[in-house]
């Protein structure tokens, strides 16, 4: 029955265009280039965090700038790179600068230090970030460290270094220490906790 119906369908087609029974396959040779995936906005990278573009447009948001342009290859140091920094700690860099913003209208943050090479502690997916340091940071952080409120802006960690600012706070706080890699340029190092 199956090939009396399948010889049926052929003498139909051919009855009505003989041109239908004939089978003619060719395949094109297709070139495809390969494409690297960017995932939507192009924003986050593997494990949350943020190209160097994004994290310095959410900053400049907040009123947060940077110090120096982005570094030409990882390997430069004469440049600050956000490239593959933490989103969370971007996050709460912006919670701490608008908490200082409230604490003294004049509050102004510069990062000096993100994830370009030259640092021990600092790298892709670290949340460590430089801070610059000036009287009115200064004088926030020692409010902060006042009211034990360390916790509130996610700090595991706030160092300095120059004790110069902060020689007022004694440096036994479990949070607050002095920095192991002296700068010769003044800033706060925060690790973020989360």
């Amino acid at each position: 029955m199956g090939i009396v119906a399948a010889l049926g369908a052929y003498l139909i087609l051919y009855v009505i265009n003989p041109d239908l029974t004939k089978l003619n396959i060719s395949f094109t040779k297709v070139d495809v280039e390969e494409v690297e995936s960017v995932p939507a906005g192009g924003s986050i990278l593997a494990e949350g965090r943020l190209t160097d573009v994004v994290a310095r447009q959410n900053l400049s948001a907040a009123g947060i700038s940077v110090n120096k342009a982005n570094c030409s290859s990882p390997q430069a140091t004469n440049c600050t790179s956000l490239e593959g920094i933490p989103a969370i700690t971007i996050s709460n860099l912006i919670a701490l600068k608008n908490a200082c913003k409230q604490f003294n209208a004049s509050c102004s943050f510069v990062v000096t230090g993100g994830t370009e090479a030259g640092h021990k502690s600092h790298g892709s997916g670290n949340p460590m970030i430089d801070i610059r340091e000036d009287a009115v940071v200064t004088s926030f952080l020692k409010d902060v460290k006042a009211k034990k409120q360390y916790a509130n802006y996610a700090i595991g960690q706030v160092c300095t270094v120059s004790q110069n600012n902060l020689s007022s706070i004694s440096y036994n706080h479990s949070y607050e220490k002095t920095c192991q890699d002296p700068s010769s340029v003044p800033h706060f190092h925060f690790s973020f906790s989360g």
